[in-house]
């Protein structure tokens, strides 16, 4: 588990662009692969080393589709957080415009 942690974090530097911006939107198609990949590894892997044992179906496809939810919120997270970032930013910026630059 802790091997397949870590192609997932790789996958997201290779195709997650920190500096995007997320206001194109949330599903732009290289978050939309990352998110696949995520599921369809994670699904493998478990099926692969029998994680689920009473449950060979459903365990693995339950595992993924809440770990790609749980991926895909983490992305909103990040737009809320850029969004809070660049009004944090304008305010300070009228207030520093306001104060005559000083």
């Amino acid at each position: 588990m802790l091997f397949l942690s870590i192609l997932i974090a790789l996958a997201q530097v290779f195709f997650v662009d920190q500096y995007q911006s997320l206001s194109q939107g949330l599903f732009c198609f290289r978050n939309v692969v990352w998110l696949l990949f995520s599921g369809v590894v994670t699904f493998l892997t478990s099926k692969a080393f029998v994680w689920f044992a009473l449950a060979p179906t459903w365990g693995p496809l339950l595992l993924s589709v809440f770990q790609v939810f749980v991926l895909a919120l983490m992305l909103l997270g990040n737009r809320w957080e850029q969004e809070a970032d660049t009004l944090r930013l304008n305010r300070d910026l009228d207030t520093f415009k306001t104060k005559g630059g000083v």
